[in-house]
């Protein structure tokens, strides 16, 4: 299966349980406010809020899903930013450290790199 396809396939879930989560709202809001035929003020702003809602969710299922790319990108930065305090740590010039406190802050760094 290609990444386009797997791309696809996760779009078409996304869009079929947002779908039936609108319609489990819109079931919901109807059997609530059973009234929503009279349009009294109440029922009116819960279908007007409905509305909003119904909105939203179209809007989130149309968007698509977010790349594939953001973990990867986010392990890169915390690598990068782990890298770079490991070196300043291991830089000797002027400071006076012992070497166990130099492996804690280098273990230290590895394990947030870990958990990004």
């Amino acid at each position: 299966m290609s990444e386009k396809d797997i791309e696809r396939e996760i779009q078409a879930r996304v869009e079929f349980k947002m779908n039936e989560l609108l319609t489990g709202v819109k079931n919901r809001v109807r059997f609530l406010y059973c009234q929503s035929f009279d349009m009294t003020k109440e029922s009116e702003y819960v279908w007007d809020a409905f509305a909003q809602l119904e909105e939203m969710l179209k809007k989130e299922v149309n968007m698509g899903t977010p790349s594939n790319q953001m973990d990867l990108e986010r392990r890169w930065k915390a690598k990068e930013k782990a890298v770079d305090n490991i070196m300043e740590c291991l830089d000797l010039r002027g400071r006076d450290s012992t070497y166990d406190a130099k492996v804690r802050k280098v273990v230290s760094e590895i394990e947030k790199a870990q958990n990004y």
